[in-house]
């Protein structure tokens, strides 16, 4: 099902795919979009930074409050640890603690004895692509220069690219047992969405232009481009797929209990297909969780902030603020937009700071 919006419309075209355009004239300074995030995470370092429940961040990181199994994340209140609690300890907890179990020794002790199962595994799957590649790097070897693409990862990048996958896995499967009706509120009753998850909930004050909340089938639909990326980047990917698949392991030899983070992530994506179609749109559509210091937190996707194109002359800006993470505003700029005009932003905005105290980013054209 294809978003809907209170003021703008959603179109396609052959050369720019789905785009949204100004269902009626807009005035300036209009709030045009309030959009919910789907996956949304905090890296590891950052975790004491910001609230995990709502994302009020500190500057510097000094979150107090953190839960006592996983030690994976911080509150900025008893109040947001409370209300979040039930949340956390049924989906997040345990595969939360796997993750923060990850240390450089471990990995790197971990990835030497896993290389040459991985180097197998990728020859059989890329046969034709590495006997292009080895062509083109005449000299070296391929199995060296796949060495050195995968030393690019270490411990904390696969901790954060974990930690934002299980968000993301979270979701889907909160979306699975609200289907079923599996979920149910302090009352006993068939739970929502704003049951669930603290950061969904909606305030008075901000019940304008918000949109629906975002489905795995509306990421789905967000742009990929996975069929131009070159081969290293592919088998970059492919590593870090089969890694994940084993993270549990390679975190805790020890332990072989059920519900962990490899499950969860072999059950949605058991083909590295899948999971390189999410590296795509997460490269093409995220955006960075920012402070007000300039210091990147995290990162957080939002389907239905996806849809406006870039342009060097913009009629919109972001307005946002860690403050309300799960909402991403776009306003227009100082200047009207008639009805069916496309919706723009520029690429500078798209950098610009997640503050507590909103930043607007202006590009003025020369006229």
């Amino acid at each position: 099902m294809d978003p809907e919006f209170d003021v703008l419309e959603l179109q396609r075209s052959a050369d720019e795919g789905r785009f949204v355009v100004a269902a009626r004239d807009l005035i300036q300074g209009e709030i045009i979009l309030r959009a919910r995030p789907f996956g949304i995470a905090l890296y590891s370092i950052a975790r004491r930074n910001a609230c995990h429940a709502c994302f009020s961040f500190s500057v510097p990181g000094s979150l107090s409050i953190s839960c006592l199994s996983c030690k994976a994340i911080a509150y900025c209140s008893i109040e947001c640890q409370h209300k979040h609690y039930n949340f956390h300890s049924k989906y997040e907890c345990h595969p939360l603690s796997e993750i923060q179990l990850l240390s450089s020794t471990m990995f790197s002790k971990s990835i030497s004895k896993l290389k040459a199962d991985i180097w197998e595994i990728t020859l059989a799957n890329f046969k034709n692509e590495l006997s292009v590649l080895e062509t083109e790097i005449s000299g070296k070897s391929i199995y060296k220069l796949w060495l050195e693409l995968i030393d690019d990862y270490d411990y904390s990048d696969v901790q954060n690219l974990a930690r934002w996958f299980l968000n993301l896995m979270v979701r889907r499967q909160i979306e699975l047992d609200l289907k079923e009706g599996l979920v149910k509120d302090q009352d006993g009753n068939v739970a929502g969405w704003n049951d669930v998850d603290l950061r969904l909930k909606q305030t008075d004050d901000v019940k304008s232009c918000v949109s629906s909340t975002p489905t795995w089938e509306n990421v789905r639909k967000l742009t990929a481009n996975t069929e131009i990326l070159p081969t290293e980047e592919l088998l970059q990917s492919f590593f870090l797929w089969s890694t994940l698949l084993r993270l549990s392991i390679i975190a805790n030899p020890n332990n072989f209990s059920r519900g962990t983070f490899s499950d969860s992530f072999r059950k949605f994506f058991p083909t590295f297909d899948s999971f390189v179609s999410l590296i795509g749109i997460r490269t093409m559509n995220s955006f960075g969780l920012w402070d007000s210091t300039d210091e990147c937190l995290g990162q957080g996707l939002y389907p239905f902030a996806s849809y406006f194109n870039h342009s060097c002359r913009p009629n919109t800006v972001r307005d946002t603020g860690m403050k309300n993470i799960s909402k991403s505003e776009i306003k227009p700029t100082p200047k009207s937009v008639e009805e069916d005009k496309a919706m723009q932003l520029s690429l500078e905005d798209i950098v610009s700071a997640i503050s507590k105290e909103p930043i607007v980013i202006y590009q003025i054209s020369e006229d």
